[in-house]
């Protein structure tokens, strides 16, 4: 049986430190000696020469945000022109695509998915016995012994296609 022990402190050697003065791993006395080549301070001729960043006059900057590359005033007059019909015609293109989804792909997408709904109406009408199950991914008839994939019914498609996966169920 293991008896229960109280921990040990440790003294604290932040405060310790703080009392004496002394950290670990300093000796104190003058700092360490630079590396052989290295001197403290700017060197005289890196900023003072021909070559130095403060001779060269500045370079001009550009407008990332625009994206223009203008050199003159007149281009840069172009560019924000043809940006302006750029934009203008893209409204345009864009009012003309939205007009024709609106007035063409919508009705007709809308016409399919009624057609599609009224065909499954029409087939669980005619077989109200066929049922599936999603757990073991199967369909068969109420009191039926036959089952056929889930997979094989998912292509039912119209009344016809049932009639037929009825008659396989009902063998």
């Amino acid at each position: 049986m293991r008896t229960r022990q109280s921990p040990r402190r440790l003294p604290n050697t932040a405060t310790s430190r703080r009392k004496t003065g002394n950290q670990p791993g300093y000796q104190g006395g003058p700092p360490p000696a630079q590396p052989p080549g290295y001197q403290a301070g700017p060197q005289p001729d890196v900023l003072a020469g021909p070559e130095s960043w403060q001779s060269q006059p500045p370079r001009r900057s550009r407008s990332w945000d625009s994206g223009s590359s203008a050199d003159t005033f007149e281009e840069a007059i172009g560019e924000a022109v043809l940006g302006a019909a750029t934009k203008a015609i893209g409204r345009v293109i864009g009012r003309k695509m939205r007009q024709a989804y609106n007035e063409r792909i919508a009705p007709a997408m809308a016409a399919r998915q009624e057609a599609a709904l009224n065909e499954r109406a029409a087939i669980a009408q005619r077989h109200p016995d066929l049922r599936a199950c999603l757990r073991d991914q199967v369909v068969f008839l109420v009191g039926g012994t036959r089952v056929l994939p889930l997979a094989s019914a998912v292509t039912v498609r119209t009344v016809e296609q049932s009639d037929a996966l009825v008659a396989q169920l009902r063998g």
